[in-house]
C-alpha cells in the first residue's frame, strides 16, 4: 500500500499536516493489526469453547453401581450413583426407558418385589372395547416363543422371580 506521505512527496504541504497524516496512517495500520488480532482471538475462544462443549458431551467411563437387594439405608447411595452413572453417560442413558431398564437390571433381592408384584403377575388386566378374541384349536399346543425381548439382567430377573 502506497502512503500518502509518499504522494504527496514532491508537494509543499505544511509540516504539521504531513506529521498528521503520517500518525493517522500509522493509527490505521494500529487499528487494523489489533482487529485482525482480535477475530484471531474470538476464533480462537470459539474453537475453545466448542472443544469443551464436546468434551462434556462425551461419555465418562465411571463404574455401575453395586446391585441393591433393598436395604432402607443404602437405597439414597444407589439412587445418587445410578443418578451419576446417567450424567456420566448421557449418550448411554438418552432415554426414560433406557434409564428405567438400567435401574430395574441392578435390583435384587426384595428390591425385586417392588417391580414384579405376584399379585399383578397372576392376574388378568381387565377387559377393554379393542380385546380381540383368540379361538384355539382343541388339541393344538400353544407356541413357545418369546413375546418381548429382555437384557440379560432382565431376564435373570424374571427367571428368578418365576422359580
Amino acid at each position: 500500500m502506497v502512503s500518502f506521505w509518499e504522494t504527496t512527496r514532491n508537494t509543499t504541504i505544511p509540516m504539521s499536516l504531513r506529521s498528521h497524516c503520517c500518525r493517522k496512517e500509522t493509527s490505521q495500520k494500529h487499528v487494523a493489526e489489533f482487529t485482525q488480532k482480535l477475530r484471531l482471538n474470538q476464533f480462537t475462544l470459539h474453537i475453545v469453547t466448542l472443544m469443551r462443549i464436546r468434551s462434556c458431551l462425551r461419555d465418562t467411563p465411571v463404574p455401575d453401581p453395586s446391585p441393591y437387594s433393598g436395604e432402607p439405608d443404602k437405597c439414597r447411595s444407589f439412587i445418587f450413583q445410578c443418578t451419576n452413572v446417567f450424567k456420566a453417560r448421557p449418550s448411554s442413558f438418552s432415554t426414560d426407558l433406557s434409564k428405567l431398564l438400567f435401574f430395574s437390571g441392578l435390583l435384587r433381592d426384595e428390591a425385586l418385589t417392588w417391580v414384579f408384584s405376584k399379585d399383578r403377575a397372576v392376574s388378568l388386566p381387565p377387559h377393554r372395547p379393542y380385546d380381540c378374541a383368540i379361538d384355539f384349536l382343541p388339541g393344538s399346543s400353544l407356541p413357545s416363543s418369546r413375546l418381548y425381548s429382555l437384557s440379560r439382567p432382565e431376564r435373570e430377573s424374571m427367571e428368578s422371580y418365576i422359580k
